[in-house]
């Protein structure tokens, strides 16, 4: 039995974005990132579609992540300290069942906020993050093309779209962290002047108690010399007053 293969449709015919501008209920400079990398109503819409094929995998493609994740020692370690993989099973859950749903609102964009936010706080490095969020695109993009090869067409579109809507995630995740690491960095350096102004006014302090001890110092020898003085001077008073008068009575 032959099976007819629909010829697809050329490369550069699949990669042409819209040039509508799409109404997604989030902020304009969101708009313009989203319109910039072509995704529109009709990307939302494949991956719609797209999610029959991946949602009876999702528990498969959860726990093929963490395998991954969990193989490097480093990786492994900050999940361990920080959280267990069981608890992060659930939130990748989350996060391709919210993927899949395909609606670009204000709370997606706050759910990736706090990816950001989170991996910044764990240090987790976006080198690390950027290459387990291309395995678990990697892993999708095999589902697709496996469950939907004989109709090229589709393929392509379902496999574009799911990329073009994690590389927004991605894109957003990654400024989320570099911003919040930034942040981090500057509070960091602006505890240390402070310890190190601090440090200093305490130095200070201690240099000027010195001085004042050296100069009450000063001031209680110069004092002692000027009581000596008068006490000469005096004893030399009275040796003169006892000349005089033995020179009156002689």
């Amino acid at each position: 039995m032959k099976f007819i293969v629909k010829k697809p449709k050329t490369w550069d015919a699949n990669l042409k974005h819209s040039q509508s501008q799409e109404t997604f209920e989030v902020s304009e400079r969101i708009k313009k990132q989203l319109n910039f990398m072509g995704i529109s109503k009709e990307t939302l819409d494949q991956i719609k579609q797209a999610s029959e094929y991946l949602l009876p995998y999702k528990s498969k493609i959860v726990d093929q992540f963490y395998d991954w994740i969990t193989s490097e020692e480093h990786l492994k370690n900050i999940i361990n300290h920080y959280s267990t993989v069981d608890e992060l099973k659930k939130t990748m859950d989350k996060y391709i069942e919210q993927l899949l749903q395909a609606k670009v609102d204000h709370e997606y964009i706050k759910s990736r906020v706090v990816v950001g936010k989170v991996h910044s706080q764990i240090n987790l490095t976006a080198e690390k993050f950027i290459s387990a969020h291309h395995f678990l695109i990697q892993i999708m993009t095999s589902i697709l093309m496996e469950r939907l090869y004989r109709r090229p067409n589709q393929m392509i579109q379902a496999v574009l779209s799911i990329q073009k809507l994690m590389a927004f995630d991605q894109q957003l995740i990654v400024e989320v962290y570099i911003e919040e690491t930034f942040k981090s960095v500057l509070f960091g350096i602006s505890d240390t002047l402070n310890y190190t102004t601090q440090l200093d006014t305490s130095r200070q302090l201690i240099t000027e108690m010195d001085n004042m001890h050296q100069e009450s110092y000063n001031v209680s020898s110069a004092a002692e010399e000027v009581s000596a003085s008068i006490i000469d001077v005096a004893n030399y008073a009275v040796n003169v007053a006892e000349e005089t008068d033995e020179a009156v009575h002689s």
